[in-house]
């Protein structure tokens, strides 16, 4: 057999309870989250405390970062729109260092072509140096002999006169055909230079008598006569006596009394022929 069942509580019991019975306890707990004092110390709190303001840097740092927002969005955007511009003054820079490079070998590669050519030239002056300086040797030697140009140097000093007593026939005279023996037989012996009486001889010089005396390049001489050869002594004297010119004069002086008396002599300076004039000129057939 079953118990029997509590009997049902109707409200007005319910509303009867008694404070602090459990069940009000529970009721309390489900229907107040706070505390009723803890709530009234927090009301109390919220009455006398001061106000709490914003801090006003709080919009000032929001502007700000809008600002630099936007900053770098207009940085992105003008890199965006010069980058093509930045990339073709890229490659028209890398174009001119390119061509200034080529533009350096070639230089280079002239430079050396010059200077091979240079090279060459010099080689070439050099030669033409030598046989330049062969050929002013040998002009100079020319224009000694013709007698253009003043000389210095070792030689024989001749001196030639007539005898002291010559007859009526004229023997014993010095004559022009005596002195072009003397001569010819000098540049046959090695003679550079030959002055007779200070007047300079060349290839075109007339020695030759004009009445009574004896004209040199068309002045007249009259004894003695001084013969100055330039040339070596030492050699020049021995070659001359072995001429037929040589045996001549030393018949001259053996059989008619001719003075003959050549000398060494360390240094003689003789003068250049005199310039030529001209005092006539004539044409010959027509004009070109």
């Amino acid at each position: 057999m079953s118990a029997p069942s509590p009997p049902a509580q109707t409200p007005e019991r319910a509303s009867r309870t008694r404070p602090g019975h459990p069940a009000d306890l529970l009721h309390q707990v489900m229907t107040a989250t706070v505390d009723p004092d803890y709530a009234a110390v927090a009301g109390r709190r919220r009455e006398t405390a001061p106000a709490v303001r914003t801090p006003g840097w709080r919009p000032a740092a929001a502007v700000a970062v809008v600002l630099l927002g936007m900053l770098i969005a207009a940085a992105a955007v003008e890199r965006n729109r010069t980058a093509p511009q930045v990339e073709r003054d890229r490659l028209a820079l890398i174009e001119r260092m390119q061509q200034t490079r080529d533009s350096i070998a070639s230089t280079q590669a002239a430079t050396t072509a010059v200077r091979a050519d240079i090279a060459a030239l010099e080689g070439s002056v050099s030669a033409i140096g030598q046989r330049g300086e062969a050929l002013e040797a040998s002009l100079g030697e020319q224009r000694m002999l013709v007698g253009s140009v003043a000389v210095t140097g070792p030689g024989l000093r001749i001196l030639v006169d007539d005898a002291d007593a010559p007859d009526r026939r004229g023997l014993g005279l010095v004559l022009d055909t005596d002195l072009q023996a003397l001569v010819n037989g000098l540049w046959q012996s090695g003679a550079e230079a030959i002055a007779i009486n200070g007047n300079r001889l060349g290839p075109l010089t007339a020695i030759r008598v004009a009445g009574e005396a004896i004209t040199v390049n068309y002045r007249s001489l009259s004894a003695p006569y001084v013969v100055e050869v330039i040339g070596d002594p030492a050699g020049m004297q021995p070659r001359f006596i072995d001429t037929w010119a040589g045996q001549a004069w030393l018949d001259l002086r053996a059989n008619y009394g001719i003075t003959f008396e050549p000398s060494e002599r360390e240094e003689l300076s003789l003068p250049a022929l005199p310039t030529p004039q001209l005092t006539h000129a004539e044409l010959q057939g027509g004009l070109p």
